[in-house]
């Protein structure tokens, strides 16, 4: 009996202290933030995309996205790969100092309103009807043009700007 008791207690020491993925990444982060040179700010609020276990390796292969506020940043992301319970490897894309360069916490078009500046922009001539066909939640929302059957996917993200904004 003691032997099971003491093989049970072994179990729940090693699994209690076993980490995330998530909470390996962000000890990561917060522990090369200045090499990085990003704040603590711009390693708050991330999340993981994808993982992708490699069989053969043990690496596990994690994409994750830099948000502000909820909201993704469009092109900061990073592949990271974990081994182990320890980062083997990570390609730093995320934007330093990412709430000085916010100036807008609310879109400045509709969804619709994009889609129609994105079609007139590379020159489709026929007369669009958009409609939102399927809402995923406040960010995320499927659209149809009325032109074609394969639908639209529409993303809220902040996009930099030329101005560094």
């Amino acid at each position: 009996m003691k032997k099971i008791t003491l093989l049970t207690l072994l179990f729940a020491i090693t699994f209690g202290f076993a980490q995330t993925n998530k909470q390996i990444i962000q000890n990561h982060l917060e522990a090369n933030r200045a090499k990085f040179g990003l704040t603590q700010q711009d390693i708050s609020d991330w999340i993981i995309q994808s993982e992708v276990p490699g069989s053969g390796t043990g690496i596990t292969s994690t994409y994750i996205v830099q948000r502000h506020q909820g909201t993704e940043i469009f092109n900061a992301q990073n592949n990271v790969w974990v081994k182990n319970g320890a980062v083997l490897n990570m390609e730093n894309i995320f934007v330093s100092n990412l709430a000085s360069k916010v100036n807008a916490t609310t879109p400045s078009l509709t969804a619709i309103q994009a889609i129609s500046k994105a079609y007139n922009a590379v020159g489709v001539t026929k007369n669009p009807t958009f409609t939102i066909t399927e809402t995923k939640d406040a960010k995320n929302l499927i659209l149809s043009d009325g032109l074609q059957e394969d639908a639209i996917s529409a993303k809220l993200v902040y996009q930099k700007t030329a101005s560094n904004q």
